[in-house]
């Protein structure tokens, strides 16, 4: 599974929002092929988001939604300049963040990754390596390392 892209990934990016945060991802997510409607994908995630935040803590998020027009999972990864709020579970801004597009179809497959991911993630010395990635390649790296 190729799960993450390089031209899917970047570094030090500033947005003003949360709001301003998913619309870049998800175009990003159309840009590449990975969901064939943006509008469609956003309703969906901003549903999610509304009933249950995706923002796990210790500046972490991972916007998630299962979606009919995706048929292999793809994750867009935005190391941001400056945190913004995301209404996390900790109420801490968020940094990482991390949205995935996931196939409807395969529960199995979608729990595997958000465990890859929290696992990745979890120790503080990770995220630090993490942040300190100067471009792509490095973030590809961090997480071919860990699988």
């Amino acid at each position: 599974m190729k799960l993450f892209d390089t031209n899917l990934i970047k570094i030090n990016l500033t947005v003003t929002d949360k709001e301003q945060l998913l619309e870049k991802m998800a175009g990003d997510l159309l840009s590449s092929g990975a969901i064939k409607n943006k509008e469609d994908f956003l309703f969906l995630l901003m549903e999610r988001e509304s009933s249950d935040s995706t923002g796990i803590g210790r500046g972490i998020a991972i916007p998630h939604v299962r979606y009919k027009d995706v048929m292999m999972p793809k994750a867009v990864v935005y190391l941001l300049k400056d945190a913004v709020d995301y209404d996390s579970l900790d109420g801490n801004p968020v940094d990482i963040v991390i949205m995935l597009a996931l196939p409807n179809f395969d529960i199995e497959q979608h729990k595997q990754i958000l465990v890859f991911l929290s696992r990745s993630l979890r120790e503080e010395s990770d995220r630090k390596v993490l942040k300190q990635s100067r471009n792509a390649n490095e973030v590809m790296e961090f997480f071919t390392r860990r699988q």
